[in-house]
């Protein structure tokens, strides 16, 4: 610990803003923690690499957006006593996955449906478990884990329920949750993300309030979201006394509304609650 607070480190994808908008806007709501955000987009959050207690871009995609979403090209994480890492694998994109195939277990199945090829629950295990390792957050966790400070790791938002229309991007999801086959499927996703993270991390579910019609997120949470902005990550390295100016750069620095049709990315008062549930679990450290 540096200063008065212990220092925790939001790792994330562009996911994390809606944290660093809540964050910027009540910062006073967390007083416990000093608190600083480092940001990427997509995968490359899987492309940070720990070095010598440093994080260091791998490829050079990586090094671009560390130093255009940051303003640094490594950063020393040694002084940190927590670490949150933020998105790195979307669960409703799995629903690809058991699009045709699917196990005797499975509702529809159970209803008769016979549409789908059949194949071992433990196949289908498998293969979450495979996709949520070679994941960004499971590339990355391993490395975070060498510190051996406590990690917590948040999921990427459930899909809008804005985007019930829009099959022609979402087609497997909605065709999952009209077989009734979601709940199932998330439990599985759920054992599956334990399996491969828990033992590395505190693992967050979705804020229970924030889902409606099953695994949806309520529009309200989703509208007016803003896509990931550029911040000074060199606070980072500058001690508790820079964690204010961070913060006021996360306030007017967060990108622009994202388009109406983005139904994947959360606004700040669906971050608020995700804030909450991390504060939570950090507060009994």
């Amino acid at each position: 610990m540096i200063g008065d607070l212990p220092r925790v480190l939001f790792v994330g994808n562009s996911h994390s803003g809606s944290l660093r908008l809540a964050y910027a806007a009540e910062a006073d709501r967390w007083p416990g923690w000093d608190v600083y955000f480092l940001g990427v987009l997509s995968d490359r959050l899987g492309e940070l690499d720990l070095r010598d207690d440093r994080l260091v871009p791998m490829t050079g995609a990586a090094s671009r957006q560390m130093q255009y979403y940051n303003h640094v090209n490594s950063v020393d994480v040694g002084g940190f006593d927590a670490f949150v890492i933020v998105g790195g694998v979307s669960w409703f994109r799995t629903a690809a996955i058991c699009a045709e195939h699917r196990s005797l277990d499975f509702p529809s199945v159970v209803a008769g449906d016979e549409t789908a090829q059949l194949v071992g629950g433990r196949v289908l295990g498998a293969m979450l478990r495979g996709r949520i390792a070679g994941s960004a957050v499971g590339q990355l966790l391993p490395r975070i884990e060498r510190l051996q400070k406590p990690v917590v790791v948040v999921p990427e938002p459930a899909l809008s329920e804005d985007g019930r229309a829009d099959d022609a991007r979402y087609g497997a999801y909605h065709a999952l949750v009209q077989r009734g086959d979601a709940t199932h499927w998330l439990d599985m996703y759920r054992a599956a993300r334990m399996q491969v993270l828990g033992d590395s991390a505190t693992i967050l579910d979705w804020p229970e309030a924030a889902l409606v019609d099953g695994p949806y997120t309520a529009s309200s949470l989703m509208r007016g979201s803003r896509r990931l902005g550029r911040i000074d990550a060199a606070a980072i390295v500058a001690g508790t006394s820079a964690a204010r100016a961070q913060r006021e750069v996360a306030e007017d620095g967060e990108g622009p509304t994202h388009p109406d049709d983005d139904y994947e990315h959360a606004n700040a008062t669906y971050g608020a609650m995700v804030m909450d549930q991390v504060m939570s679990v950090l507060s009994t450290r």
